[in-house]
């Protein structure tokens, strides 16, 4: 093998058999959590601060050695950086795939980084075989207290704590149900009187996107009879439901800060998506390979 494979084999082993990055960190300040449906993998990331700088990252999760090992390698690169240092470094890794830079100063800044990239780079191989299969997928099901914590942590950058702070608000202006709850389902009962929510938004929320998913549901007739499908099941809810707008309290939706009110959106959207279709797309997978390596690709 030549010097630039060497490299790689070394770099994917050690930190996808023995990533000394993959662990949880207690008391993070932040929780990035990304999915990829098409493939399977899923990466938790965890980021604790001090100050400014990065005191200490780690991942958990499950996929392929290639993503294992891209997080670890990212974790090593960014770990003891500042913020605004990690942002330039992560603005110049996205230049070189784009291939927007060539700047040699610039690109020093990747490392390991850099030698992954550049092993694949000009490689001829064969496309043994490509597979397209169409697939649908469901809506997620709706929140429970850590699923939205989760999101606004995303989204917004907010601690758990603050998330909680804001929807514990919105329940007590009656615009969502009960926040501390671990279901991500509805009870029979409460799905027989859906409706009323549903209504609710429709008359009296003046969000234009949220009315024009609202009319679709009208216009296309999608049904709102929820018994029978995944999002309603007694046997998962202990005290209460999952997170769901209530229909109500929209007199006092534009008093409230404006995080409060894209939290409160991100519950309506997520609760409307669960009456439509599932969604369609085309998983394609192929197989690359070359005298020294294979590959599994699926998007």
């Amino acid at each position: 093998m030549d010097e630039l494979t060497d490299v790689y084999n070394e770099l994917i082993m050690e930190h996808s058999m023995n990533s000394y990055n993959k662990k949880k960190l207690e008391n993070a300040d932040y929780c990035e959590v990304g999915h990829n449906p098409n493939c399977g993998d899923e990466i938790t990331l965890q980021l604790k601060l001090n100050g400014n700088k990065i005191e200490d990252m780690a991942f958990s999760g499950h996929g392929c050695a290639i993503s294992q090992a891209s997080t670890s390698i990212m974790i090593d690169t960014l770990k003891g950086k500042t913020v605004e240092e990690a942002k330039e470094i992560i603005k110049t890794f996205i230049e070189m795939i784009k291939r927007e830079t060539t700047d040699e100063k610039e690109l020093k800044k990747l490392e390991d980084a850099k030698k992954f990239i550049s092993f694949l780079n000009g490689k001829t191989a064969i496309i043994l075989d490509v597979k397209k299969v169409k697939q649908k997928e469901n809506a997620p099901l709706l929140f429970n207290l850590a699923e939205i914590q989760n999101e606004c942590t995303k989204k917004f950058k907010i601690k758990p704590d603050e998330t909680l702070n804001i929807i514990q608000n919105l329940y007590e202006k009656k615009l969502v149900t009960y926040p501390r709850t671990d279901a991500r389902v509805l009870s029979t009962a409460v799905a027989k009187q859906i409706n009323k929510n549903l209504n609710g938004l429709a008359k009296n929320y003046k969000d234009e996107a949220i009315q024009s998913f609202i009319n679709q549901m009208i216009e296309k007739k999608y049904s709102t009879n929820l018994i029978n499908t995944k999002y309603v099941n007694d046997n998962k809810i202990t005290d209460h439901y999952a997170i769901i707008p209530t229909g109500h309290g929209f007199e006092n939706l534009n008093e409230l800060p404006e995080i409060q009110q894209k939290i409160y959106n991100i519950i309506v959207k997520r609760f409307l998506a669960i009456f439509y279709p599932p969604a369609e797309f085309n998983k394609i997978s192929s197989t690359i390979r070359n005298r020294k390596w294979k590959i599994f690709y699926n998007k």
